[in-house]
């Protein structure tokens, strides 16, 4: 017949689609920012700002006009960097097994723990 022999698919919501539109390119060469732009309808800048300074900071990324990229040093790095974009439902361990070091995912402050209010 004239089918795809498909049987099943993924739809990713927008903020997943922002993440892998960071993730694969920053793995494969460099993330483009129009590109990204052009993928996710949201500015480059806009997001993931923090994490992409802090690993600046540590010599990891380098970013230009229009692009971001892993360092020499980043490149040996690379999953451990792509985990700072990834959706907590895809980190591969709980918060508890991570060091709490400056590069842990889990360091920013939308995974700081949240005060419960009892009313």
């Amino acid at each position: 017949r004239s089918r795809l022999p498909c049987n099943r698919g993924l739809i990713r919501n927008p903020e997943e689609q922002m993440r892998w539109a960071i993730i694969l390119p920053l793995k494969n060469m460099a993330v483009n920012k129009h590109t990204f732009q052009a993928r996710t309808g949201v500015a480059f800048g806009d997001q993931f700002r923090e994490r992409i300074e802090r690993l600046k900071e540590h010599g990891l990324l380098y970013e230009t006009e229009s692009t971001l990229a892993l360092t020499h040093r980043g490149r040996f790095f690379a999953d451990e960097i792509c985990q700072q974009f990834e959706s907590t439902a895809y980190r591969p361990f709980p918060v508890e097994r991570y060091e709490p070091g400056p590069l842990s995912p889990y360091r920013l402050p939308e995974y700081a723990p949240r005060a419960v209010i009892a009313s």
